[in-house]
């Protein structure tokens, strides 16, 4: 399948961009980041990066905060420290971070750690691309722009003095988000989706949920969507129909579905994947319709009802189901 469309983040042909962070005084490199995705549209969604972080003994918490855009990351190996409002705890695969603006945070790294990130008017990467083809094609004017601290535009990064922390459980930090605590969930035939990120967390532009299926579960979406998707499959292998070609999706992809594009997808193992784009209202279409099902199965059994229902929350989807 085209690679932009089924992206294996463990094949570099898949990383636009590769970087390395400043060694510190000790001369440790603490992160390698790949980007993915480069941002989109009028709230640059879609930006996605792959980090490799280090251990670096000479170096702390590092805690800092932005005034604009939102991060969201996923930790898949390795475990870390991440220190936030006056807090700290460990964190370890499966664990997921919801920054939004003015959250302090940091974090530090005792073992190699993989961890991937999904962005929302975020404008650090928006000149990724400009300042990579600088130090590719003349090294020597990027290693001048470097010491003379140029940057390209607003860096948005506001570092604070290191504070004493305490510990806690990750469940008392309000950033930290994990599977086994969903902000709500709805099980229904063959599928259990868990909200991790609320619309009301991210300006109202977006939501993020994580739907584990079962072996068979099937989903397709209603002809000529108006909303791009983008799926991380995490677990299991999932078979995707986009256009006419059909491929599987397999742990450490992302699935980048363009708007209009006819799609469905089967879980051919128990399997769970995140929806990043979140422009669905699913919160409110998965509300009303388990409550319709529940209170009013006569209703709920009523086209023109479930039509109206999709309609009013952007919800594409026209069958699901095992």
């Amino acid at each position: 399948m085209e690679k932009r469309i089924l992206i294996d983040l463990n094949d570099k042909a898949n990383w636009l961009y590769e970087s390395t962070s400043p060694p510190t005084p000790a001369g440790h490199i603490v992160e390698e980041n790949r980007v993915i995705l480069m941002p989109e549209g009028e709230h640059r969604l879609f930006a996605f990066t792959d980090a490799v972080m280090h251990y670096a003994p000479d170096m702390g918490a590092f805690e800092h905060e932005h005034h604009h855009g939102f991060e969201t990351f996923f930790v898949d190996s390795g475990s870390m420290e991440f220190y936030s409002l006056g807090q700290y705890c460990e964190l370890k695969k499966g664990d997921i971070i919801h920054i939004q603006p003015y959250i302090t945070h940091g974090m530090v790294f005792h073992e190699d750690t993989r961890y991937r990130g999904i962005f929302q008017d975020w404008s650090v990467i928006d000149n990724f691309a400009e300042t990579y083809e600088l130090k590719r094609r003349c090294p020597e004017d990027a290693a001048k722009m470097a010491e003379k601290g140029v940057n390209m535009g607003e860096m948005d990064m506001f570092i604070l003095e290191r504070a004493n922390c305490e510990k806690v459980e990750p469940e008392q930090i309000s950033a930290v988000r994990n599977p086994s605590r969903p902000l709500k969930q709805f099980k229904f035939d063959g599928v259990t989706l868990k909200m991790m990120v609320g619309r009301w967390e991210t300006n109202g532009v977006r939501e993020i949920w994580r739907a584990e299926m079962e072996k068979g579960f099937h989903a397709e979406w209603l002809d000529f969507p108006t909303n791009p998707e983008l799926f991380y499959v995490t677990e299991g292998n999932v078979k995707f129909k986009v256009y006419d070609e059909e491929f599987t999706a397999y742990p450490d992809c992302l699935v980048k579905i363009p708007k209009l594009a006819p799609h469905s997808i089967v879980a051919e193992s128990n399997a769970a994947m995140y929806d990043l784009a979140g422009l669905t209202c699913w919160y409110d279409f998965l509300h009303d319709y388990d409550a319709l099902h529940t209170n009013s199965p006569e209703r709920a059994k009523d086209a023109e009802v479930i039509k109206a229902l999709k309609a009013k929350t952007g919800c594409f989807i026209k069958s699901f189901g095992k």
